[in-house]
């Protein structure tokens, strides 16, 4: 996951399975390269802090990896993002 991307590449197609995506420029979060399992994983709050009004865009990849068996074919997830704030 990639904070304020300055690009964003998709190339491959789902119906080729060789869909590839990367993100450029921006700040890596602290979920770069990290293992994700079905349990909730939190950002750093201070990779979340906005001021007031602003806005942060945010570029996700995800991957699986070499070993993963075939059973995984077919498969999709669902990415939900929980926002808190307060004044």
């Amino acid at each position: 996951m990639v904070r304020n991307p300055t690009g964003v590449t998709n190339t491959g197609g789902h119906g080729n399975n060789d869909r590839i995506g990367s993100c450029e420029g921006g700040t890596p979060t602290a979920l770069t390269d990290t293992p994700i399992d079905t349990s909730a994983t939190a950002l750093p709050t201070a990779a979340a802090i906005l001021a007031s009004g602003g806005t942060a865009s945010f570029c996700v990849v995800v991957g699986l990896s070499p070993d993963a068996p075939n059973s995984m074919q077919s498969k999709s997830t669902t990415l939900a993002f929980s926002i808190e704030a307060e004044q």
